[in-house]
């Protein structure tokens, strides 16, 4: 995966965990999910750049 796909995931997941996250608490098991999914792809992001 290239840095630019990489953006791209960071930005459809994180639209998705605001999604998710509408009218459910935020500790919802789905919402909680989508973050730790998030986390993963922020920290591949990282490693691109550091």
């Amino acid at each position: 995966m290239d840095i630019v796909s990489l953006e791209v995931a960071i930005d459809l997941k994180r639209k998705e965990m605001y999604a998710s996250a509408e009218g459910r608490e935020l500790y919802s098991p789905d919402v909680v999910r989508v973050s730790q999914e998030l986390d993963v792809l922020l920290n591949l992001y990282n490693r691109f750049n550091y």
